[in-house]
């Protein structure tokens, strides 16, 4: 009887400790969720912290949108996943601190910035915004500036 009361206490503490780790992910996805940087930080505010404005964050979604294959999943949106890479990019800081800051783990965060930073490597945005200058004058032109 005393064992199986010892595997009655132990599924029961399993599954306390699996609703216990369900709970602590809905909260952090409602924190996600919740605070929205386009609505409520200033211009000023979100440009020191994702370096760059909201208008360029909006045009930059939507071109990773339109010409790569990153896309939004039902944890993550692709606009979330963008502010992610973007803040670490920004601070140079490890994923830990990035994850905090973004309710995720370091694990998601190394993922997430991976898809951005493969997503803006793309052929297709490289040829559309990196221009290198081609003649000598070009590039003359370029380093006197």
């Amino acid at each position: 009887m005393t064992g199986r009361r010892f595997f009655a206490w132990r599924m029961f503490a399993a599954a306390k400790a699996q609703d216990d780790r369900n709970f602590n992910t809905s909260v952090e996805a409602r924190a996600r969720a919740s605070f929205d940087p386009l609505l409520h930080l200033t211009e000023k505010q979100f440009r020191e912290r994702y370096r760059l404005t909201k208008k360029s964050f909006k045009f930059l979604c939507a071109e990773l949108r339109r010409t790569t294959n990153l896309r939004s999943t039902q944890r993550m949106s692709l606009e979330h996943k963008v502010l992610t890479a973007l803040f670490f990019f920004a601070t140079g800081s490890y994923q830990r601190p990035v994850g905090v800051a973004k309710h995720l783990s370091q694990k998601m965060c190394s993922v997430y910035i991976q898809e951005v930073t493969e997503a803006l490597n793309d052929k297709n945005i490289i040829n559309k915004f990196i221009k290198f200058p081609c003649t000598q004058a070009a590039r003359q032109a370029v380093s006197q500036r």
